[in-house]
């Protein structure tokens, strides 16, 4: 077990200092490393340090919370698995620094490595938190807060033209975040978090702060997120006492006014409308490019000796399908799935999917959660910057630690 005595409130044992654990652990993820990212997005932003380099704001901010989780370890202990996992990934990164004979590479892969720790650790420890009602409790309110400071950042962004634009020009925007994907799937399906909290009793909510947050998540403006955004819209119009005159009403008011909506949402997203008419299938359109970056990139790998093994082991987050003894540099296809491919092959594929098939499984029943999981689970796949992103893996660790409390809980969560 983590700990012998538990408090009958909580499993999160006290600091020293008399604060629990949970707490001190939510109030640096939630309220400190949002400040931290802001840093570092200003800093790219304005061309100061660069993107995906090393040595960032964000991944000095990360370290030390990484040394925080060695210190909430420090009486349990870590799992094997957690060993045999890290030993793996440094295995790979080994091989592909020898192979590329780049001290680079190993420095970047092990970035890439802690990456990856730092969310296993986050959702491992998430878990043995929650145990009780009053610990999902505690954690809600601290992601209501964080929701509120990035809301506030945007809007503040939105309003006073601070910040970078989600396409570079037209409505959306990210703020000082360097990264508007990762930000909006993480405000979407963080939302959703709060809408099955507040649907399932956890937290109460105010269904006005709920819709300060889509409006929040609609800001950046990139085509996943306005979709997140609407299915959020249903999933709190049908978690609403009347939610069918309420959902009578909203349907009406759309087709009364559906030629004003359409014309002010061609001005406000017309980046994404002129996206769609540029693209030749709809496929082209929700990928952004996407499709032509992984067929190039497995055009590329399996015209290198021994792919075969590669694609077993994959060959490090620097070299990923590149060919080693070629001049290569850092890309992402923005597509999770595949990313995890090529830099740790089959192996990383196979725990990936298993870790969210397995969580949207135990989730079963409690819809609002599950449909949050899926989006984001989606969004890895298809869009990337879930599990390689600060942000997004924060969602992930939250689901998953979520998850497996919710089915120990089931009996006395409101299904559906």
């Amino acid at each position: 077990m983590y700990i012998d005595a538990y408090v009958t409130e909580s499993v999160s044992p006290s600091h020293k200092w008399g604060i629990r654990e949970d707490h001190l652990l939510y109030f640096v993820i939630f309220l400190v490393l949002p400040f931290v990212d802001l840093l570092n997005g200003y800093l790219v932003l304005n061309h100061i340090i660069p993107e995906a380099g090393l040595a960032s704001p964000s991944q000095f901010g990360r370290a030390f919370t990484l040394v925080l989780f060695a210190y909430m370890y420090r009486k349990g202990g870590l799992p094997s698995w957690i060993f045999i996992l890290f030993s793996y990934l440094l295995l790979v990164e080994l091989v592909a620094a020898l192979a590329s004979e780049s001290v680079y590479a190993l420095l970047f892969g092990m970035v890439s490595i802690s990456k990856i720790v730092y969310l296993v650790l986050l959702a491992t420890l998430i878990s043995r938190y929650l145990q009780t009602k009053h610990d999902l409790q505690v954690l809600s309110r601290y992601l209501r807060a964080n929701l509120w400071l990035i809301s506030t950042v945007l809007f503040i962004s939105l309003v006073f033209g601070l910040g970078k634009s989600t396409y570079g020009s037209g409505f959306g925007t990210k703020g000082y975040f360097s990264s508007g994907n990762g930000l909006g799937v993480y405000l979407g399906v963080m939302t959703t978090f709060l809408i099955a909290a507040n649907r399932y009793g956890y937290l109460k909510t105010r269904v006005l702060t709920l819709l300060c947050f889509v409006s929040a998540t609609m800001v950046v403006g990139s085509k996943a997120v306005l979709l997140i955004s609407f299915v959020n819209l249903i999933l709190l119009c049908f978690s609403m006492k009347n939610r069918l005159l309420i959902f009578i009403v909203a349907v009406a008011f759309l087709v009364i006014n559906i030629n004003n909506i359409a014309y002010i949402a061609e001005i406000v997203y017309g980046v994404i409308w002129r996206r769609y008419q540029a693209a030749d299938r709809l496929l082209d359109f929700l990928g952004s490019g996407r499709t032509e970056y992984v067929s190039h990139a497995w055009n590329v790998f399996v015209h290198q000796d021994y792919w075969g093994f590669r694609i077993i082991t994959g060959l490090g987050g620097l070299v990923s399908y590149q060919d080693p003894l070629k001049s290569f540099a850092y890309f992402t296809l923005e597509a999770d799935i595949f990313d995890l491919l090529f830099i740790y092959g089959v192996v990383a594929v196979v725990v990936y999917l298993f870790a969210f098939m397995r969580a949207i499984y135990l989730l079963r029943g409690v819809f609002v959660m599950a449909a949050g999981l899926a989006m984001l689970f989606l969004h890895s796949m298809l869009a990337g910057h879930v599990i390689f992103d600060g942000m997004s893996e924060h969602a992930v660790a939250i689901y998953l630690g979520g998850a497996v409390f919710l089915r120990r809980n089931i009996s006395t969560v409101a299904r559906v």
